[in-house]
Order: C-alpha cells, then sequence, then structure tokens
C-alpha cells in the first residue's frame, strides 16, 4: 500500500463537484455550486475561468464540445476550449442532476430531480424520455456499445434501460432510498467497463458492486478494510482493468477489477468527501478527483509497475490448437456436408464480447493501451474457403438476447405515497379522510383528518412504532408496522366509534411473518403477510378466517362486504407483470354468508406498466388505475371482466404532469385527482387541490357522431349496472336516478337510430333497435321508420317486436312457472311436494292469518314472498292451477267439476298488511309511473310500506286479520251457490277475459295460454294495421 499524498488546488466554494478530462487528456475541466467552470491544464497552474450560471452540478465533454447541467433546469452547450456558448441541448422542469456523453460523442443522457431522463441526439436533437424512477435521479450512465442506458436514483433502485426502445430491461435495489440527492447516503456515480461494456461498477454503502452486462447477477462486491463508509462514486481506467472508487470519509482505493485485489488506498489529507473520481484518458496511472469543500486534486503513479497477470497458455496447447491436420480435416468434413445438403444449411458463430482477461493476459505498465474491437463481418451465406484450403472463414452475426424476466411490483398501499418521503400520504380517500405521516426531526406523528367532521374529529397519533401502513373507515383506524430486529411486525386499531372505553387493541404477527398490505371494511379488518396469509379481523379485535392467496399480495382494498386482492400470479418478461386478482364477498359481519364472486383471475394491465391505485368506485365497483395512466372498471354485466374506462395520458396538458387518483365516482360519472406538475406523488404541504376529469370508453372512431353516441350509450349503461348489484345485495339506491340513467339509454338509441337511417345504415338500425330497452321505444322507431318512408325496415322492425313479445311472454311464464309452486306449498299445507323446497324458519308463509305482525322480521319475511309472486294478484293460487300443473293428462270437465266442489279452498284475499296496501296503492303508484313496469312498481310499493310509520304498518296488519276471519267465517258455512252474474275465480276464464290494471302496457294475465293466444294475433292485427297505413 502506497501512503503517496495527492496533489490539492481550491476550485469551487463549499457543495458538490465534479471533474472529467478532455479527449487528449490535456485538460481537466471542473465544476461547482459557485457556477465556474474550471479549465485547468496543470494542477499547478491557475485555471481558465467559464461563467454558466448560478450553480452547476455535471459537465461532460467530448470533442469540441461542453456539456454543463446548471440551475437553469437545462443542459447548456459551450464551445472548449475558448467556452463560448453555444446554444442549449435540452430542458427539464427541475434542476439536472447529472449527465453522460457517449463515447461516439452522438448521444447524450442526462437525469433531473423531475425523476425524469433524457437521451439526445446531438446532430438531430431528437429525444427520448425515460420515466420509471420515483424519485430525483443521482446518476446516467450510457452503455460503451450504446444498447443501454443505466440510471440510480433516489428511491434506491439502479434501472437498466433499452435505448432503442425506451423500456427498462431491468430494477435492481441498490442502496437506501432517500426524498433528495443532498440527503441520499451516496451518490452512486455507476460506470460501465471501457470499450466492451461486459460489466458495471455500481457504488453503494458496502462496496463497489460488480454487475453482469448480460444476465445483470451480481458477480461480486469490491470492499476495502481501510474504511467501512459508503461508496460515493467510482470509475474505470482506459484500458478497462483497474477500477477507482471514492468514498464518503475520503478514501480513494483502487482495485484490479479482474483478481479484485486491492492495489492502492490513499486518504485525502483532510478527510474531506469526494463527489467525483476520474482516470486520465491517455494514462493509465493519473488519477483526478475533487471534494465536497471545492478541492481539485490530483493523484500520480497509482498503478505498481508490477501486478499479477493471468497465467500464460503453454505453447504447445496454442499449437495445437491451430493445428494444420486438423484444419484440413474440418475443410474435408465440410465439404461433404456441402455435398450432402444438410437440413441446417448456415451455421453462425456469435461473435463473442471481447474480455479483458484476454487482452491484458501479459501486459505490464508500459503497455497498457485499450483493446480494439473489429467489426463484425458480414453475415455469408456459406463457407467460404481461400485459396490454399488452409483456413475457414465463418459468417458472424448479431448476439441474440432472450427477453429478461422483469422485476415484480412490490405490495403498496392504494392512495400512499413512498415510505422515504418525510412527509407523506398514509391513506387519502375523497369519501371518508385523510392520514398523513410526520417524520423528521421535531415530531414523529401520525394525523387523522376525516372530511365529515360528524364522523369524528381529528385525530393526532404518536409513531412510536413506526408504523408505514394504514386503513380508514367511518368506524376505525388501522396502522401496520414492519418487523424490527427487537419487535415482529404489528397490527394496531383505533376503533373510534365503539361505545366501551377501550377504544384501541395492537395484535402481533407470528414470527417470521411480515405485513405487506392491509385493508378495513364495514365492521372487518383485513391483513396480508409474505406467508401469503389473508388475515381477518373484527373491529374489536376477535380473529376470524384466514385465506391463503397464490401468489405474492401486490395491493388490497375493501367496501362494504367486498374484499378486492390483487397478487402476482408469476414473474413477468420484458417489463410486463403478470397480475392475478381475487373478488370475495367476505361475510365476517352480521353472520352474513360469505361467497366468492371471482375466485381467481388474471387481472390485466397495461403493457409495461406497473399497478399505482386498486380499489373500488364509491358505488362499489372494483377499479384499476396503472402507470400508464388507464382506468380500468369491473363489468359485472358482462361476466365480471374489464374495461377500460379513461386514460388520463390523453387529458394531461403536459407530459410531466401526472395525475394522483383519489376517488371514482359512477353517479355522478366523475374522476376525483390530484394534479402532480413536474413529479409523480403530491406534497402534503400546501394542501393539494382536486379536480375533476371524465370518463371516455375508448371505441373506434370516437370523434364521429356515430362514436359519440355509441359512446355515450355504453358509458351510461355500463356506470348504471351498480344499481342492480346494490339492489341484490339490500341497499337502497335512488329510484329517480334509474329513471333518468334509462330515459337517457333511451334518448341515445333513438338519436343513433335516426343517425343510421339518415345514413341509409337500415341493417345498423335494425341493430340498434335490438338494444332497446322497452317495447315503447321500439314502437317509437318503427313510427320514425314509417314517417321517413323506410318501409322495409318498419316491416322488419315489427316483426322483430311480435318476436321479442312472444319471447317475453315465454320468459314471464317460466317465471309464473316457478312461482306457482311457491304458492302451492305456501297456499295449502307444509307437506312436501315435487316442487318443494326446504323453507327458511325465520320467514312465516304469507297465506297464514296474522302471518304479519308487528315485528320488523316478520315484514320482511312477507315482502320477501311478495318478491317471489312477482305478477300475480293475490297470494293464494287457484285450485284449477293446481290440478292442472299437478296432473296435466287428466280431461278438463273432471278438472273444472273437481274445482267447483272444492269447498275448503278459500278465495284470493290479501291475507297480509303489506298485500293489503299494495291492493290500494298500486293504481295510482301506475298512474304516477307510467314508464315503469308491473315488477318494478310493486317493489315501488313495498318500498313505499317500509318507509310508513310504525303505527300505520300496525293499522294495516289488523286490518289485514280482520279481512282474513271474515274470509274464514264466509266459507265456514259451506258451499253457497252462486249468483247469475257473480264470476267465480276458479272458473277457467273465456279468451277474451283479461284483467287489466291502469296501465295497458301492464296487463296481468290469469291464464297464460289463453292470454299468450290472445295478445299475440292482438299485436299481430295492429302491427300488419300500422304497417299497411304506412305504406299508404
Amino acid at each position: 500500500m502506497s501512503n503517496s499524498k495527492p496533489l490539492l488546488r481550491y476550485g469551487h466554494s463549499e457543495g458538490r463537484t465534479e471533474v472529467c478530462y478532455d479527449n487528449s487528456g490535456k485538460h481537466l475541466v471542473s465544476c461547482g455550486f459557485d457556477g465556474n467552470l474550471k479549465v485547468w491544464k496543470s494542477i499547478e497552474d491557475d485555471p481558465n475561468t467559464i461563467r454558466a450560471g448560478d450553480q452547476t452540478f455535471s459537465i461532460g465533454i467530448k470533442g469540441k464540445t461542453l456539456y454543463v447541467a446548471s440551475d437553469a433546469n437545462s443542459v447548456d452547450k459551450y464551445s472548449f476550449p475558448d467556452g463560448s456558448p453555444d446554444g442549449l441541448l435540452v430542458r427539464f422542469t427541475g434542476n439536472v442532476t447529472h449527465l453522460s456523453v457517449s463515447e461516439s460523442r452522438k448521444l447524450v443522457a442526462a437525469g433531473s430531480c423531475d425523476f425524469d431522463i433524457k437521451t439526445i441526439e446531438v446532430e438531430s436533437g431528437k429525444q427520448k424520455s425515460y420515466l420509471g424512477h420515483q424519485a430525483p435521479i443521482l446518476s446516467v450512465a450510457i452503455d460503451p456499445m450504446e444498447e443501454y442506458l443505466a440510471s440510480a436514483s433516489c428511491d434506491g433502485n439502479m434501472k437498466i434501460w433499452s435505448l432503442k426502445t425506451t423500456k427498462c430491461v431491468n430494477t435492481l435495489s441498490i442502496i437506501s432510498s432517500s426524498n433528495d440527492v443532498g440527503n441520499s447516503k451516496t451518490l452512486c456515480k455507476i460506470c460501465w467497463r471501457p470499450v466492451t461494456g461486459e460489466d458495471i461498477a455500481v457504488p453503494s454503502e458496502d462496496g463497489i458492486k460488480i454487475f453482469n452486462r448480460d444476465t445483470w447477477v451480481l458477480l461480486h462486491t469490491l470492499t476495502a478494510d481501510a474504511t467501512t463508509k459508503a461508496y460515493q462514486c467510482c470509475s474505470f481506467s482506459p484500458c478497462g482493468r483497474f477500477l477507482a472508487a471514492a468514498t464518503v470519509d475520503g478514501w480513494i482505493v483502487l482495485w484490479d477489477a479482474e483478481t479484485e485485489m486491492n492495489v492502492r488506498t490513499v486518504q485525502h489529507p483532510l478527510k474531506t468527501c469526494i463527489s467525483s473520481i476520474v482516470w486520465n484518458p491517455q494514462q493509465n496511472n493519473c488519477v483526478a478527483f475533487s471534494d465536497t469543500r471545492g478541492q481539485v486534486g490530483l493523484l500520480e503513479d497509482v498503478v505498481p509497475t508490477e501486478q499479477p497477470t493471468k497465467p500464460k497458455r503453454e505453447a504447445d496447447d496454442l499449437d495445437a490448437l491451430f493445428d494444420d491436420e486438423d484444419d484440413n480435416m474440418m475443410v474435408d468434413l465440410m465439404a461433404d456436408d456441402v455435398d450432402e445438403k444438410p437440413q441446417v444449411k448456415f451455421i453462425f458463430l456469435a461473435a463473442p464480447i471481447p474480455s479483458t482477461l484476454d487482452v491484458f493476459a501479459a501486459d505490464t505498465d508500459a503497455d497498457l493501451a485499450p483493446p480494439t474491437i473489429l467489426p463484425p463481418a458480414p453475415v455469408e451465406s456459406k463457407y467460404t474457403l481461400d485459396d490454399d484450403a488452409s483456413s475457414v472463414a465463418t459468417g458472424m452475426c448479431a448476439v441474440t438476447t432472450r427477453s429478461q424476466p422483469s422485476s415484480m411490483q412490490p405490495p403498496f398501499q392504494p392512495t400512499s405515497t413512498p415510505t422515504h418521503l418525510s412527509h407523506r400520504f398514509m391513506f387519502d380517500n375523497f369519501i371518508i379522510g385523510v392520514i398523513r405521516s410526520y417524520s423528521d426531526e421535531m415530531e414523529n406523528a401520525i394525523d387523522v383528518e376525516f372530511h365529515d367532521t360528524q364522523t369524528h374529529h381529528a385525530l393526532h397519533l404518536p409513531n412510536h412504532d413506526q408504523y408505514t401502513m394504514a386503513g380508514l373507515s367511518n368506524r376505525a383506524v388501522v396502522l401496520a408496522a414492519e418487523s424490527t430486529p427487537d419487535a415482529p411486525s404489528k397490527l394496531k386499531c383505533v376503533h373510534f366509534s365503539s361505545w366501551d372505553n377501550n377504544k384501541e387493541w395492537t395484535i402481533e404477527m407470528p414470527d417470521g411473518e411480515e405485513l405487506q398490505a392491509l385493508t378495513v371494511g364495514d365492521d372487518w379488518i383485513a391483513a396480508c403477510t409474505d406467508s401469503l396469509q389473508v388475515r381477518f379481523f373484527t373491529l374489536g379485535g376477535v380473529q376470524r378466517q384466514i385465506l391463503s392467496i397464490p401468489g405474492n399480495v401486490v395491493a388490497m382494498a375493501a367496501c362494504m362486504d367486498q374484499l378486492f386482492v390483487v397478487y402476482h400470479v408469476t414473474q413477468g418478461f420484458g417489463n410486463n407483470q403478470c397480475f392475478g386478482f381475487m373478488l370475495l364477498e367476505v361475510g365476517v359481519s352480521g353472520g352474513s354468508k360469505s361467497r366468492s364472486v371471482v375466485g381467481g383471475s388474471a387481472l390485466p394491465v397495461t403493457p409495461g406498466s406497473k399497478l399505482e391505485w386498486v380499489g373500488f368506485t364509491a358505488e362499489g365497483t372494483p377499479a384499476t388505475v396503472d402507470t400508464a395512466g388507464v382506468i380500468r372498471m369491473m363489468n359485472r354485466s358482462f361476466c365480471q371482466t374489464w374495461i377500460t374506462v379513461a386514460k388520463l395520458k390523453s387529458i394531461a396538458k403536459s407530459r410531466h404532469d401526472h395525475y394522483w387518483v383519489v376517488a371514482l365516482h359512477e353517479n355522478p360519472q366523475q374522476i376525483h385527482y390530484i394534479q402532480c406538475k413536474g413529479s409523480i406523488y403530491p406534497s402534503t404541504l400546501p394542501r393539494p387541490t382536486l379536480s375533476v376529469a371524465q370518463y371516455k370508453i375508448p371505441l373506434c372512431e370516437a370523434d364521429s357522431d356515430k362514436g359519440k353516441f355509441e359512446e355515450e350509450y355504453w358509458r351510461t349503461k355500463l356506470f348504471s349496472s351498480h344499481q342492480d348489484y346494490l339492489n341484490t345485495h339490500g341497499y337502497e339506491t335512488d329510484t329517480g336516478a334509474k329513471q333518468k340513467t334509462d330515459l337517457l339509454i333511451q334518448h341515445t338509441l333513438m338519436r343513433l337510430f335516426a343517425l343510421c337511417c339518415k345514413s341509409d345504415q337500415e341493417y345498423q338500425a335494425m341493430d340498434v333497435c335490438s338494444m332497446m330497452p322497452t317495447s315503447a321505444s321500439m314502437s317509437l322507431a318503427i313510427k320514425y321508420a314509417s314517417r321517413i318512408r323506410k318501409i322495409m325496415l318498419a316491416q322488419r322492425l315489427s316483426e322483430e317486436a311480435i318476436l321479442k313479445k312472444q319471447q317475453k311472454m315465454d320468459v314471464e311464464s317460466e317465471e309464473e312457472d316457478d312461482d306457482f309452486r311457491t304458492e302451492l306449498q305456501a297456499g295449502y299445507s307444509a307437506a312436501e311436494t315435487e316442487w318443494s323446497t326446504q323453507r327458511s324458519s325465520n320467514k312465516p308463509s304469507s297465506s297464514q292469518p296474522g302471518g304479519l305482525d308487528e315485528d320488523d322480521d316478520d315484514v320482511m319475511g312477507a315482502q320477501a314472498t311478495l318478491f317471489t309472486t312477482k305478477l300475480n294478484l293475490t297470494s293464494t293460487p287457484k285450485p284449477k292451477k293446481v290440478l292442472q300443473r299437478s296432473k296435466p293428462d287428466v280431461d278438463d270437465e273432471v278438472l273444472q267439476k273437481s274445482a267447483e266442489d272444492n269447498v275448503d279452498v278459500p278465495r284470493y284475499k290479501a291475507t297480509t298488511g303489506v298485500q293489503l296496501y299494495l291492493d290500494e296503492h298500486l293504481p295510482h303508484l301506475e298512474e304516477e309511473h307510467p314508464d315503469l313496469d308491473a315488477i318494478d312498481v310493486r317493489k315501488m310499493g313495498i318500498k313505499n310500506f317500509r318507509a310508513i310509520s310504525v303505527e300505520e304498518k300496525k293499522n294495516w296488519n289488523n286490518r289485514a286479520k280482520s279481512a282474513s276471519m271474515r274470509s274464514a267465517a264466509g266459507t265456514a258455512g259451506g258451499n253457497k251457490r252462486k249468483l247469475a252474474d257473480e264470476v267465480d275465480e276458479n272458473d277457467p276464464p273465456c279468451s277474451g277475459d283479461v284483467i287489466t290494471s291502469s296501465n295497458p302496457a301492464k296487463n296481468l294475465r290469469l291464464d297464460m295460454d289463453e292470454a299468450a293466444d290472445a295478445d299475440t294475433c292482438n299485436a299481430k292485427a295492429k302491427l300488419s294495421s300500422f304497417a299497411y297505413s304506412a305504406t299508404e
């Protein structure tokens, strides 16, 4: 080890500095925080000064051009060596932290504190951007072969980019994360091995890490016994054999990169942090450096005169390798192969990347010249032989590289910012509230703020346990902390809505399990660990179910009783991710039943992107947002598939802007986001402002009138499908909003139908009519087609209307068959029949007198029975219907006689308060809502009955009991003779007997077969007369 002291000169003010040599090695250029550029011909002479701005951060020189990164957020060009300005190369939205110039002088790369990286072609000025880092850029380095670009960032990762496609080839975790270049433990100035680029050296906190070019596998880590501090920068010698590096505490360490031996160690006289180091391109024994005090230094004779080299191969082996006899044998074999015409016509030998192990097998200090690489020979279709047949010329081709596995996205909490930020969002929800974390020298705490102060007042919680994950509902705050050497990973719940005095509880995970994701439902908590376990807890702290997922978790979200879990299915390739998801109805609360909506399916994501937000809309529909700005939502009405509903990149005003999604709404159709200018994550202060964007489904020809109507129809239909889901799960919905949606759908389809008719696209118009939801809209389309003289279209639509009516009648007939089986069991006895099903014990039969009591559970039971009877007028079936269905082969007269002799069967009377209420109010509801069908009107009536007071419900129940008693007393006296003008309900109706409601469109049929024939004939007659009058 040599203790030679370096030569030092004061060059700049205190701060980060950088040095570089020109190609001749005669000039050394330095820059610093004083904004000056210093050109040194000799370390002992006074330098020339060039003013470049208030501050300069990085420099690069190739040929007669000097590139400078200044505080003007740009990279400027200067002529060298006179220093005259030569224009602007590229501009950023933040300070340029580092730049790199390619060996060919054709390409310049620069990274900025706005997380952006750009490459610029010097001649054409063409720019490319490389986005993917989540923190300011520390350094960039262009591959000598100009195939890759390497970059290091404050997010702790080093990324390898393809210069051709701008896509990330690989991501490696190198250093600790930080939020700014000044706060980083290392500048991490990476460098490639000269000429070949066969490996790359990366400074880190524990040494210089050497990675292989093709596999990106860590080959070895170079360290020195003299220091244990972080390494700031490194640089390969021009020959590629030696590597120099500098540390935070001023040590300069040199290694033989081939033997991994420490060649020399020298410390800065002032033990100052060294921020830059570079080799003289024309000398292998001279290193220049600069420190954070503004000093420029020179260290000479760094390479010893003798170094152990690779053992020389024996001459005999070399002679045997190129023996003439073997050559002749190869030529003969090749000649035979050509005559026999084998299947493999061409044989290509890939040109290997030259290795410095062979180049410097026996070099000395006096003979260390850079290796030269011959250009690849043209690919030849066959072997060519020289005149004496003593050598073989083989064709060469480019090395084919396989797709490398992409790095798997780590787990994240939706709407949370990275943990390395001192002030960050832990949870941000537009509906409930916000959780912020503050970690600095003054305070380490968590603030919880609710948007509605009636939910709870703001909370201020100390963060002594270093909680990094959070979840929030309108009843509790949940926090999670990673494990430490002294404590396991833990989960904490602040149940502020609890009625007891103990509102907090904490539970520790088992040894070896690390919490990675959590979410909060209505009254349950789900937490996922790295052991692929999802653990469920109640808000009170009781452990419930445990679920195993098939891959590493990515994110989780909860809404109401739904749990949305995203996980890795496998490792992707080509920078793509392979995600899967589960959608469950948990059912751990209130004893409700659990159900798997989607047990395990692939989750779509834009190629080359990752997930940025996972959650639910405000109405409870699963949705995702990826880093490409694509918003996808689950389409429940189409086989639980995913559909793209918006692309945020298309509405961005600048490509440097980023939209941080906070919440999604279906009614109204709005996207709530925070606009981040020049950054990816929003800052906690000043308080960010929410903005609103609209959805747009990416259909073809979206700018045309036809495309606009189609997009509006499908978007409206998609964003109204949540109402059916909520209704089936017992949640109240806005009936008025559904009516407006139906009218909007009908209006949009009619406009699209009119457009198709005007364009003479009658078949398209026919397709549009097939999507119309009601017969009224179909009739309107027929009238419009007749009015504009589209007679053939009107006739086709008439036939389509008849067919759809017949299909609807068939469906309703099947539904009534199912309802009749339930009525049969409810109206006669509890004995089992061929249609009997297991009935719930807490839902009494609607035919029992007094079945509807004051208890709300009985009301709900009666209402459930009413839902199953849908279009029937009463809850007790006709005896004739029973006999027809139980004995379909009996003569009609026998059946009628059997029905007349039966005196024990009561007449159709309302036996519950709900039924009595509906019998009196349904006509009025039908008049008020003529656009609703009979089922929706009945549902609305039941909803109104629920809304009345308890006293009114008692009155209706009492009236129903009295009516039931009078009906029972009237039938107890025996079979009475009917009057001549009285119609018995048990008699079969005539072909024209139809019970109608106040709205003709809602006719309720007593006999399905006879009514179907009558209605079909009537509809055909009307449509035929309409078509005939239209032709006139």
